[in-house]
């Protein structure tokens, strides 16, 4: 009887800490190592979290990552409201990447040209880096705090969810908490 008690205590936790895990909110932001259009290597602990290398530069930011697809028009809507944020923090400790899910480079770079996008496209063209985050939709939209948690998690896009507000409030708070006032 006792071991049974366990085993059902021991599938609570489990069942508890996966569905953690799929809120996404409060857990560790998965490292990752992609390269943007240019063929530049760009690491997520590079910009925020734990450095494990000595001789790289220690930022600490606040990073949003955008998954998206060309093909995903909900994706261009939401490009439009990062392009605005990424306006109003230039110069903050703010990050902003787009990582295109499966596509090859020269389709990814032709949408960022005839877009106009001028922040960061990193390539996930294997999908590793988007089943890591358990991107199932597009777009999804990650918040990762400077110590690389994920504190906002979003999929989708309405353009009546007030989107813009709900990402600017948090990214004060953020920059609120770890930097005083912005």
């Amino acid at each position: 009887m006792r071991q049974k008690i366990l085993l059902a205590l021991s599938l609570l936790v489990v069942l508890a800490q996966a569905q953690g895990a799929k809120s996404g909110v409060e857990r560790t932001a998965p490292n990752f190592y992609l390269k943007d259009l240019q063929g530049k290597s760009h690491f997520l602990n590079d910009y925020c979290g734990t450095k494990k290398v000595a001789y790289k530069k220690n930022e600490k930011n606040v990073v949003l990552l955008s998954f998206f697809a060309t093909w995903c028009q909900p994706c261009a809507a939401e490009y439009k409201i990062l392009e605005e944020l990424a306006e109003a923090y230039y110069g903050k400790p703010v990050k902003f990447f787009m990582i295109n899910v499966k596509e090859q480079k020269e389709i990814v770079k032709r949408y960022a040209e005839k877009h106009g996008i001028k922040f960061p496209i990193l390539l996930d063209i294997y999908g590793v880096t988007s089943k890591r985050y358990q991107v199932t939709r597009l777009p999804r939209l990650f918040i990762i705090t400077p110590e690389q948690t994920i504190a906002y998690d979003h999929t989708g896009f309405d353009a009546q969810d007030a989107l813009k507000e709900k990402l600017a409030a948090k990214v004060d708070s953020l920059l609120n908490t770890y930097w005083g006032s912005q």
